[in-house]
């Protein structure tokens, strides 16, 4: 599964930096952004928090 967002932050982190993308999950739809590496994080909103670091 391709997600533009992380292949852009991917190339842009240099040698020795990280990033993270976080965001909230319609419920539901955990599933897509696991499948796209992103990991469960509980929210208190409808969703799940989900949330990806990026190193290099």
């Amino acid at each position: 599964m391709k997600v533009e967002i992380v292949d852009e932050l991917q190339a842009r982190v240099k040698e020795g930096e990280s990033c993270s993308i976080t965001l909230i999950s319609m419920e539901g739809k955990e599933q897509f952004y696991e499948k796209c590496g992103f990991m469960r994080v509980p929210s208190g909103y409808g969703g799940y928090g989900m949330t990806k670091r990026i190193r290099k």
